[in-house]
């Protein structure tokens, strides 16, 4: 029986997919190159230690000269300026507020857990008006691994106090999806084209819309699967 419900923010709460590659193809300009959005998108839902780690394989240090540590600070540094100064334009997602307002009020407990950082998602739900809503916020600095492990989904059921096997996770990437299976969730993908054709086929079920959905009916179905 479903008792929580994690969101991740980035593709599910807001649409700031879009935001965070302008933003990195910012920082990558510092070295001399750009990500096309098809080289980009494999590392949507990944934290940026391990996209900067990853590209510093890829191009070398002759290339990406700085540390990791340096980068993911510069890098989180710019974002928040961007997202401060759009902060009275932010929206979240249609039908996201009236999903977190039912959940809410029929007793759920909910959680965000993104692989951003801490002051990027206090920035966020409080700028769309949600943070009410939540028990708990997760960043990917709580975790020893970023997803596709399954630590932050596991640091956010625990937070809840509530079993791995009791939450769902609603989810945008490939490997957010990925993450919250190994954590033992059931898992809603939820497809936002502006994440990148992300592959969500293992989640559960896909949805494309918030609007509409029947979310009741789906954990009365998840129960059933469980019993």
């Amino acid at each position: 029986m479903i008792e929580a419900v994690i969101f991740d923010m980035d593709g599910v709460l807001i649409d700031s997919e879009p935001l965070y590659y302008a933003n990195h193809n910012q920082q990558f300009a510092r070295f001399g190159f750009q990500l096309s959005w098809p080289e980009y998108r494999q590392y949507v839902g990944t934290p940026d230690v391990d996209m900067w780690l990853d590209l510093k394989r890829r191009f070398g240090e002759r290339v990406i000269h700085r540390p990791v540590e340096e980068l993911c600070r510069l890098a989180a540094e710019s974002y928040q300026q961007l997202l401060w100064q759009r902060r009275n334009k932010l929206c979240p997602i249609e039908g996201v507020v009236e999903l977190l307002s039912e959940l809410k009020a029929e007793g759920y407990s909910l959680a965000v857990a993104s692989s951003s950082h801490r002051p990027v998602i206090e920035l966020v739900v409080d700028a769309l008006g949600i943070s009410r809503f939540f028990t708990a916020l997760v960043s990917g600095d709580d975790v020893g691994h970023g997803n596709p492990a399954p630590d932050i989904f596991i640091e956010a059921a625990g937070r809840l106090v509530t079993p791995p096997g009791s939450c769902l996770v609603i989810e945008d990437s490939a490997n957010g999806v990925k993450a919250a299976k190994a954590a033992g969730m059931k898992v809603v993908g939820f497809y936002n084209p502006n994440s990148g054709g992300q592959d969500i086929a293992a989640a559960d079920v896909i949805i494309d819309n918030f609007v509409g959905w029947d979310w009741r009916c789906q954990l009365e179905i998840f129960a059933r699967e469980q019993t």
